[in-house]
């Protein structure tokens, strides 16, 4: 794997189009209205019982089809089929791995709402940003670039993975049976494809190696003459 990229030397490149647009999409996440300490109920919960519905439909839905409904001409689209149908175990533990105690995170103002959490939302943003192919590389730019105007509590993240995991899901649950009916979807089943991928890629993640620097405490902390801190096992 690639050496994860430092606060420091982020600062110090010149980036192709797609970073300007990472380090542009994590000033406007910086600037939204958070309510830190939420104390009304969130309906996170919800939407983890309704992407459940909707996979369950989504097995029954693939399994009505054969391989040959899709035509001659659109390969992507029958590709994208299948990488779904041999996935179902994947989405199901992407699933069962849904973040936890997501009540208690720093939430998005929204109109009258406070309801998203943060994190949802900048894995949303983040994932847009690199239309759904996820790197370690451009997730560190886009957190670093982030932290630099507004930094995260350490329980959002720790927490980062499994969210990023959670708004592949959405997003593929909300994509995929489109592919069952739409004629023209070769952007729909690219993306599909991409999600799948980067919720492998996620899953080989060593989590704790490349976030706990980011818990900002973390560096100070490191600076211990001891060596106490850096020697602990988390």
């Amino acid at each position: 794997m690639t050496e994860p990229t430092s606060p420091s030397s982020t600062s110090e490149t010149q980036f192709p189009a797609p970073m300007e647009s990472l380090l542009e999409a994590a000033r406007v996440a910086a600037s939204w209205e958070v309510v830190p300490w939420p104390r009304n109920r969130s309906q996170f919960s919800d939407r983890v019982e309704a992407l459940t519905v909707s996979l369950r439909k989504l097995e029954k839905d693939f399994a009505r089809f054969p391989a040959d409904h899709f035509p001659a001409h659109q390969p992507l689209r029958r590709s994208a089929f299948l990488e779904v149908e041999k996935s179902i175990r994947l989405l199901r533990s992407a699933l069962a791995d849904h973040p936890q105690e997501a009540e208690l995170l720093p939430r998005l103002v929204s109109g009258f709402t406070q309801d998203e959490p943060r994190l949802s939302g900048l894995c949303h943003l983040y994932l847009e940003t690199v239309s759904y192919q996820f790197q370690v590389e451009t997730l560190l730019v886009f957190v670093d670039e982030l932290q630099k105007r507004e930094p995260l509590l350490y329980k959002e993240i720790w927490q980062l993975g499994a969210h990023l995991k959670f708004a592949l899901l959405e997003t593929l649950l909300k994509d995929a049976p489109a592919l069952l009916d739409a004629s023209d979807c070769e952007e729909l089943a690219q993306r599909t494809m991409d999600c799948l991928k980067s919720l492998r890629h996620i899953a080989l993640v060593d989590w704790a190696g490349i976030l706990e620097s980011r818990i900002l405490f973390d560096a100070i902390l490191q600076q211990d003459p001891t060596a106490t801190y850096a020697a602990m096992d988390f």
